[in-house]
């Protein structure tokens, strides 16, 4: 019976990026895959559990002091930070 049920891929789910994890998580989309601005690194789906999952893990505990618009300073900041590193 195992054998006849199909498991399901994330490309047939289409997840697509929002905007607002941008400065909820601290995230960009490239490449089509989320990057943290933080720590520089991608993970592999973009679904929006995997994303707040990483960020509550790892980045919250320095992160979840700043107010909406400091939220959205320390953003650019970080993109900017990227620019010039790529």
């Amino acid at each position: 019976m195992a054998s006849s049920i199909k498991k399901r891929k994330v490309e047939s789910e289409h997840p697509t990026f929002q905007q607002s994890s941008v400065n909820k998580y601290f995230v960009i989309e490239q490449n089509n895959k989320p990057l943290y601005l933080i720590c520089k690194n991608s993970l592999f789906v973009n679904k929006e559990y995997n994303i707040k999952n990483h960020y509550s893990t790892n980045h919250s505990t320095d992160y979840d002091k700043f107010l909406r618009e400091e939220r959205v300073t320390e953003a650019e900041i970080l993109k900017k930070l990227l620019v010039k590193q790529q």
